[in-house]
């Protein structure tokens, strides 16, 4: 993956995710090391740990996407962006998906929440690298790929 850049990477995961594996720190650094813009919700779970981490490394190219009446969680302080609608929760991933150009997602293999995140990127057809609890494993869906369940 060196020299690889992505543009805006949603970064994100199931609520049960409460501390991040050394595995997934390292992406997040490479996300990091390249300046990418990373995107993040302000739910509690595998976003805030990513925000703890990315506060803990200083990192400032973040925007926070929530929705209802404020944010609930901003550990570092970054930009944010409200997501109007009813029916807040799938509106606000549908809209980072929609501005992603990638994701990094950790996920417990149980969430459904998270598994009809993969379901919206792999129909835009974008690059996925999910960080799987469960497994202790790593997956990569390329574009319009199949993800690997070994």
């Amino acid at each position: 993956m060196k020299n690889t850049t992505f543009g805006t990477v949603f970064l994100g995961g199931s609520k049960t995710v409460g501390a991040l594996p050394i595995k997934a720190t390292d992406w997040i650094d490479y996300f990091i090391d390249a300046d990418e813009q990373i995107i993040v919700s302000d739910c509690h779970g595998a976003d805030l740990a990513m925000q703890n981490y990315l506060c803990s490394r200083k990192y400032q190219n973040v925007t926070i996407y929530y929705s209802g009446d404020k944010c609930h969680f901003n550990v570092g302080d970054w930009k944010t962006e409200r997501v109007y609608d009813e029916n807040e929760c799938p509106r606000l991933y549908d809209e980072m998906v929609e501005v992603s150009n990638c994701a990094f997602l950790i996920w417990d293999g149980e969430s459904q929440e998270t598994a009809n995140i993969i379901k919206s990127l792999r129909q835009r057809g974008l690059p996925i690298f999910i960080y799987r609890t469960d497994r202790d494993a790593l997956s990569v869906i390329r574009r319009n790929s199949k993800l690997n369940n070994k």
